[in-house]
């Protein structure tokens, strides 16, 4: 039992930004391996359902890392399939492989619209596979400072999220000037004993710490990342697992918020409220 206070937070209202630095929104919920999802003929019942919205298919693999009880590696490699709303640039993509399902926007809009994806994602899942529970579910935003943006990181994220780069901006010390590569890590309780991971910090050119999801760019640029997760298996369920991501959505927004000044708000073209 940890002895720790979950986040006390209020809900605060989205201000959207025009110029948003939003560049990923991930929900991934896991379940135990359905081996259906393989068969092509149950993947295509599936896919009807979400066709319309996620016309372009691939295929590809999936490979993890298993580590068993006598301390052997296994590698495993898997098949999965992508779906999208565009063969090039795509916008959305929805994954399915035999133990998860995933939604990501690359153009995120809203939550409300993120939320209505997600739903229909669930229900299609639940309908065509009938997982029995969610044995993680997570959502996950990040943003990336580049450009002017992070050279005036400084002015956009509160001092105590800055840490050195703060204390040092103005002191004859180069601590500041001398950063090539700066990582952060919090994790917090929230309610129900669900968690949330923040990563932030500032990376070179050419660097990233998530290949998959943090693409390594020819510019230094700051990162703020928002992992929140459940830390124990829910129930399969649209209901369920929609207040999940909508209670996550709100938590990780009230985090964001504590993290970045009006000064951020107004250069991405929002209006503090």
């Amino acid at each position: 039992m940890l002895d720790v206070e979950p986040l006390n937070y209020d809900l605060i209202p989205e201000v959207p930004l025009p110029r948003t630095p939003l560049v990923r929104v991930i929900a991934r919920i896991d379940f135990p391996p359905i081996m259906a999802i393989r068969n092509p003929d149950n993947f295509a019942r599936f896919q009807e359902d979400i066709r319309k919205i996620y016309p372009y298919l691939t295929q590809g693999h999936v490979h993890e890392i298993e580590i068993n009880s006598s301390a052997n590696i296994n590698f495993n490699q898997d098949m999965i399939w992508h779906l999208s709303d565009k063969n090039n640039d795509r916008n959305w993509q929805v994954s399915l492989a035999v133990n998860f399902v995933t939604l990501e926007a690359f153009q995120y809009e809203n939550r409300q619209d993120f939320l209505s994806r997600l739903s229909d994602i669930v229900i299609a899942v639940e309908k065509h596979f009938q997982p029995i529970e969610s044995s993680r579910f997570g959502l996950r935003y990040i943003d990336r400072l580049v450009g002017s943006a992070a050279d005036q990181a400084h002015q956009l994220l509160r001092p105590e999220i800055m840490g050195i780069p703060h204390v040092n901006k103005h002191a004859p010390s180069n601590l500041y000037a001398s950063i090539i590569h700066l990582m952060n890590q919090t994790e917090f309780l929230c309610s129900d004993d669900d968690r949330v991971s923040v990563r932030w910090g500032k990376f070179p050119a050419g660097a990233t710490y998530d290949p998959k999801n943090v693409e390594p760019i020819d510019e230094s640029s700051w990162i703020l990342d928002f992992d929140m997760y459940t830390s124990s298996p829910i129930l399969f369920s649209d209901d369920i697992l929609l207040k999940k991501a909508k209670i996550f959505a709100e938590c990780i927004y009230w985090i964001f918020r504590q993290m970045i000044t009006d000064d951020f708000l107004q250069f991405f073209g929002g209006k503090s409220k």
